[in-house]
């Protein structure tokens, strides 16, 4: 079981699996180097963040949903896209 000061942002994890080295620098050392293709991704990415919720239809987008795992020892927000009467919903980080 982890505390909440040792809890990971879910970014952490991806950019381990991705690039042990990358991990490091932008997690430990907190060294990062925005370009074209950062700050792209970081505009694409900004909606997740947001505390509007959305409908489509009978779909449901629940934006800003904050996750965490004391058990796993993640913390992270979310975007689910909820449906009525539906056994598992869709969320993406």
């Amino acid at each position: 079981m982890f505390t909440e000061d040792e809890l990971l942002p879910i970014s952490a994890l991806s950019h381990l699996l991705f690039c042990e080295r990358r991990c490091a620098l932008v997690h430990v050392e907190q060294v990062w180097n925005e370009n074209r293709f950062t700050v792209e991704g970081t505009n694409l990415h900004a909606k997740v963040h947001d505390a509007d919720d959305e409908s489509r239809g009978d779909l449901r987008l629940v934006r800003g949903l904050r996750l965490r795992s004391l058990r796993l020892g993640s913390d992270w927000t979310t975007t689910c896209a909820l449906k009525p009467n539906r056994p598992r919903n869709v969320c993406m980080s």
